[in-house]
């Protein structure tokens, strides 16, 4: 299997799995039906750089691609383009609403659709930039899912009226010109604490909703991914690396 690029669990089938993979030999999309000891190719897409599964059907995944978004709503057997945009970085459900999903294109800003993926209103109102943030992350507040949250090129943007406007809240976030919000992280318990990652090097932290951030004081360098234990927020997992291929994986306690 090529390099993966995302992972998705079914969440109404534990022991179903999805990942994507970059480009390469046998590229595209695996699906493992079995907790992950197997796996078998059901798409050949390129760039899978996000994956994200229906929470009332297993068998409805989209797929954020270079090439565009693509939806199956067969379990990954057959795929069409859902959208007109391109060179999408992530496309989420709302977990509530299987009809609503939000996707961020790199040219073309954040998206909404309100019809499972038939149509889409481009939400951009508050960016700086006419084609929005490019935004490699788009995470909903876990307790109130009008909140959405787009962290990317520009900083990280708050909507508190579902996408419909946007304000920066990234004050005392150090994000150097030229430089991204790589990753971005809601804690599961306490959803007015954030956590951001940068390609720049650093790990921030908001306990006000990212009115403010501060730097954890750690000197990691590029910091590619984030979870918090659900079970623990005080555990904090991150995802780094120096260079690509010297990548590692460390576990933060507050």
């Amino acid at each position: 299997m090529p390099t993966i690029l995302s992972i998705a669990l079914a969440p109404l089938t534990s022991t179903t799995l999805y990942a994507g993979t970059g480009a390469g030999s046998d590229f595209g999309v695996y699906k493992s039906t079995d907790d992950g000891q197997s796996w078998s190719r059901i798409g050949a897409l390129s760039m899978v750089n996000a994956l994200a599964v229906s929470p009332q059907s297993s068998s409805t995944i989209f797929a954020a691609t270079d090439g565009g978004l693509m939806q199956s709503t067969d379990g990954g057997a057959n795929w069409t383009q859902s959208g007109t945009f391109y060179s999408v970085f992530t496309v989420v459900f709302d977990p509530q609403n299987s009809q609503t999903l939000y996707a961020s294109a790199a040219s073309d800003g954040v998206f909404k659709s309100i019809d499972g993926g038939a149509h889409w209103t481009a939400m951009n109102n508050g960016f700086p930039n006419a084609g929005g943030p490019a935004a490699k992350v788009l995470a909903l507040d876990p307790f109130n899912h009008s909140v959405i949250y787009a962290a990317g090129r520009d900083g990280i943007f708050r909507s508190t009226n579902g996408g419909a406007n946007w304000s920066e809240i990234d004050a005392g976030l150090q994000v150097r010109q030229g430089f991204w919000v790589s990753t971005f992280a809601i804690d599961p318990v306490t959803s007015s604490t954030l956590y951001a990652g940068l390609d720049s090097g650093g790990l921030y932290k908001s306990t006000n909703g990212g009115a403010n951030w501060v730097p954890t004081g750690l000197t990691l360098p590029v910091v590619s991914a984030i979870a918090v234990d659900p079970s623990n927020p005080g555990h904090i997992i991150a995802g780094a690396y120096f260079n690509p291929g010297d990548a590692f994986v460390m576990k933060i306690v507050e």
